[in-house]
C-alpha cells in the first residue's frame, strides 16, 4: 500500500458515512430506515479514495510507469 494517507482518509470517511446508515436497520424503529443512495455514494467515493494516490507518492513507486 504506497498511498496509505489517502486510504485510510477515504475508507474512515465512507465508514462515518455508512456506519450511522447501518445502524438504522438495527434500531428497532419501522419509522427509520437507511439511504441506500447515500451508502452507494460512500462506497463510491471511498473505492476512488482508495484508488487515487498520494501527492508525495512518485509514478515510478506507485508502479504507474
Amino acid at each position: 500500500m504506497k498511498s496509505f494517507k489517502t486510504t485510510i482518509l477515504s475508507v474512515l470517511a465512507a465508514a462515518a458515512i455508512i456506519i450511522p446508515q447501518v445502524l438504522f436497520v438495527f434500531d428497532k424503529d419501522p419509522t427509520t430506515n437507511p439511504d441506500f443512495s447515500l451508502i452507494l455514494a460512500a462506497i463510491t467515493a471511498g473505492g476512488a479514495g482508495i484508488a487515487a494516490r498520494d501527492n508525495g507518492v512518485s509514478s515510478e513507486s506507485a508502479g504507474a510507469k
